[in-house]
């Protein structure tokens, strides 16, 4: 009978097939063993990031600067058009706001504004009182009040522009019986508008 004898194989062999089977398998393996969730939170760095590997939605807010940004990828600004046509306007009439302070169109700026209070006019039961605004001047606003020591049963019954609004109106009454010892005020705020 014939036996054979095996070789044992020697450390050098064993060492050179498991380095080709390492070599063949390893990195494969190590990509299906190593995920996102065994990377420790901020321990990679720029160096370590693929170029154009983090998409947007990524990053956190305010994290780039201009070093990292190329501008002239950049769209135009919304509100920065109407800045191309007012770098070339020559002068203020040609400007779209040049007619408007603040965005106010000039039609509508108070100048000049003033006071003018008129007196009562009626009987013991009910009083009206007019002011009226100078030439020129509009009412932009107004106020009625009750004077005198019996006012206790008087009461304001209407305060606003009349006439145009060229005057201001106030208009008062007794509830109940007439008294004497009362007056109704009225005062305009006027001014010159546009």
């Amino acid at each position: 009978m014939f036996r054979r004898i095996m070789k044992r194989p020697s450390a050098a062999g064993i060492v050179a097939v498991l380095a080709l089977v390492l070599a063949m398998g390893g990195t494969a393996t190590a990509a299906k063993l190593i995920t996102g969730k065994d990377i420790q939170n901020k321990s990679l760095t720029g160096k370590d990031m693929k170029g154009k590997t983090i998409g947007k939605g990524k990053l956190k807010l305010d994290t780039l600067g201009g070093d990292q940004i190329d501008e002239s990828l950049l769209g135009k600004v919304p509100a920065a058009a109407a800045a191309d046509t007012a770098a070339t306007a020559t002068t203020a009439a040609s400007a779209d706001d040049a007619a408007k302070l603040g965005g106010v169109p000039a039609a509508a700026v108070v100048r000049n504004v003033e006071y003018v209070t008129g007196s009562a006019i009626g009987n013991d039961t009910s009083k009206q009182a007019f002011a009226q605004c100078p030439a020129g001047k509009k009412v932009i606003g107004g106020m009625g009040g009750i004077n005198g020591a019996n006012t206790a049963d008087v009461f304001l019954q209407r305060s606003q522009g009349a006439n145009g609004n060229t005057q201001w109106f106030s208009q008062a009454r007794v509830h109940g019986a007439g008294h004497p010892g009362w007056t109704v005020t009225a005062t305009a705020i006027c001014a010159e508008i546009g």
